[in-house]
């Protein structure tokens, strides 16, 4: 009796497909929630480079200066101090990103199928959600890094 009860539990039941759809909606969640990490820091970003930028005109047109971190007296906003970059970094540095984030999707991707392929026991698809979830998490890091670079760069 007990032997036909764990076989139930592992012959694909309803409780094994359910916790397999859920695992699925949880990765492709996690997918999804990417472009809007991503979107919510370019947004920060650019408005603040855009704040930083209008109060340095706002103080050139009163003929103040900007006083920087290190006490010297500047004209140019911190956000901008690396604006006298070429637009050949700033086009390989966008080129950069797009790999970074294909590479990621792909990872991310192959996770997926790895999880929903692989996962005979319930112990395996939740690992496997649990390193979609971080490889999510560690792509929103790397990309809004990246944008943050970029956003800097080419804040002027």
């Amino acid at each position: 009796m007990l032997v036909n009860k764990t076989q139930k539990r592992h012959d694909g039941g309803e409780g094994e497909r359910e916790m397999r759809a859920q695992v699925t909606l949880f990765s492709l969640s996690c997918i999804v929630n990417l472009p809007a990490q991503v979107l919510c820091a370019v947004t920060v970003i650019h408005s603040c480079s855009r704040y930083c930028l209008q109060m340095e005109k706002k103080l050139d047109d009163k003929g103040g200066r900007i006083i920087t971190n290190n006490g010297k007296s500047n004209k140019s906003c911190s956000f901008s101090s690396s604006s006298s970059s070429s637009s050949s970094s700033s086009s390989s540095s966008r080129t950069v990103v797009v790999i970074v984030v294909v590479v990621v999707v792909v990872v991310i991707v192959v996770i997926i199928v790895v999880a929903a392929v692989v996962a005979e026991a319930a112990v395996v698809v939740v690992a496997a959600a649990a390193a979609a979830a971080a490889a999510a998490a560690a792509a929103a890091i790397i990309i809004t890094v990246a944008v943050v670079i970029i956003t800097l760069t080419e804040a002027v």
